[in-house]
């Protein structure tokens, strides 16, 4: 069990223990983390059970809102497009997996994702 923690540092000269603001609990070692860049309260976490997990963090408790999978093999990166319109995970399978994103509801969610070698 792995987790994520977030600090905000700009207090950090104030406090030199800082209270986390969040932690974000994993089921495996996590590989890649990103922020959504429309919503920065949305949280992306890649790792070595092949999901992507994505967390809400804009509550007094962070909220697993999402996973995506791209299978048995291990993310090693993740990123945006440009606009955010689109997830990309690249994975020891020597795939490249994309995951469109859309807004919901007020929530962005990732839909199927394609993979191309």
């Amino acid at each position: 069990m792995s987790k994520l923690v977030k600090w905000n540092l700009s207090d950090i000269f104030k406090d030199l223990s800082p209270d986390p603001i969040a932690v974000l609990p994993a089921p495996c070692y996590i590989y890649s983390v990103r922020f959504f860049p429309q919503n920065p309260d949305l949280v992306f976490l890649a790792g070595q059970n092949g999901f992507i997990y994505v967390f809400c963090l804009d509550q007094d408790h962070p909220q697993l809102i999402q996973e995506l999978s791209v299978g048995k093999t291990i993310i090693n990166s993740i990123c945006f497009n440009l606009n955010a319109t689109v997830l990309y995970a690249t994975a020891d399978d020597g795939f490249l997996y994309s995951f469109p994103i859309e807004q919901v509801n007020f929530l962005w969610l990732a839909k199927m994702s394609t993979r191309f070698k």
